[in-house]
């Protein structure tokens, strides 16, 4: 039987896809301005849904509200309210309506944090380096190994909103 973009695919994760169409992560803004999901979202998602994507990566979703890739991006940092939790339960119920899966792609952005949003981003090293985009941060705050725990803590942290995709993706 030949394999076609059609075809199912079980990643070795054991997350078995509908089909082989992903989209890729990318940067959506849409959070409100507490960098919650909003009904925007589960609009996006539950579009790209109904083309048939067996499998949606979201955008940045962050560990640390300090450390944005950029404006407007979603940040599950400690527990969250039962109204940011249901916003998260909507993203992905709508991620997933048209039969696929999604995964959270969690983030810390360090040193890419734009200037806008923090001049001192927490990221490896303490010099300066080449700054390729003009709102970069051009020095970083050492990520010495007890920040670096502290970012890795956050990640674990997240669980919150893990857990609000993953029953909602049927993990």
């Amino acid at each position: 039987m030949a394999v076609t973009i059609n075809s199912a695919l079980t990643l070795p994760s054991g997350l078995a896809l509908p089909n082989r169409l992903v989209k890729a992560a990318m940067p959506e803004g849409l959070a409100d301005p507490q960098n919650s999901a909003t009904a925007r979202h589960a609009t996006l998602y539950k579009r790209w849904a109904k083309g048939g994507i067996g499998l949606q990566l979201t955008g940045n979703v962050q560990i640390n509200r300090r450390n944005l890739e950029r404006p407007g991006n979603v940040v599950i940092e400690g527990e969250q309210t039962n109204e940011q939790r249901s916003a998260l339960a909507a993203y992905a119920e709508a991620a997933k309506s048209g039969g696929g899966k999604v995964i959270m792609q969690l983030s810390h952005a360090g040193r890419q944090t734009p200037k806008t949003v923090n001049e001192t981003p927490n990221a490896p090293g303490l010099t300066a380096f080449s700054c390729t985009r003009p709102t970069a941060s051009c020095y970083r705050n050492s990520c010495r190994r007890s920040r670096t725990g502290a970012v890795m803590n956050g990640a674990g942290r997240s669980r919150t909103g893990r857990r609000c995709f993953w029953k909602a993706s049927g993990r």
